[in-house]
């Protein structure tokens, strides 16, 4: 298991600008998205977070950024921008036997 140590990368500055503006994840803009992901892939040397397995960059090949508590979870605390923490995000691969669905 990789130790990942998130002061070594700089946090995506879109997640506070969102914040600021009151948006969601889910209404991150797709070049905020890329910034989301390639900061995740940095961080976790191209692996993914759960089996640790290389994938790249492309969402529909090799992974997608995924929360490690719920999405809603902010909404239902009252904070709609909980789901732009830096610390809840991850990169994960797609492996429909073992990350995409059974995480």
């Amino acid at each position: 298991m990789h130790k990942l140590d998130r002061s070594s990368v700089p946090v995506p500055e879109c997640l506070e600008v969102a914040r600021q503006e009151g948006r969601s994840y889910k209404q991150l803009r797709p070049h905020e998205s890329r910034e989301i992901r390639t900061r995740l892939l940095e961080l976790q040397q191209d692996r993914c977070a759960y089996c640790e397995r290389r994938t790249d960059d492309r969402p529909q090949h090799g992974g997608h950024i995924e929360h490690f508590r719920q999405q809603s979870a902010g909404h239902c605390a009252g904070d709609p921008t909980l789901d732009l923490c830096w610390e809840i995000l991850f990169w994960s691969c797609v492996d429909p036997f073992t990350c995409g669905k059974f995480k």
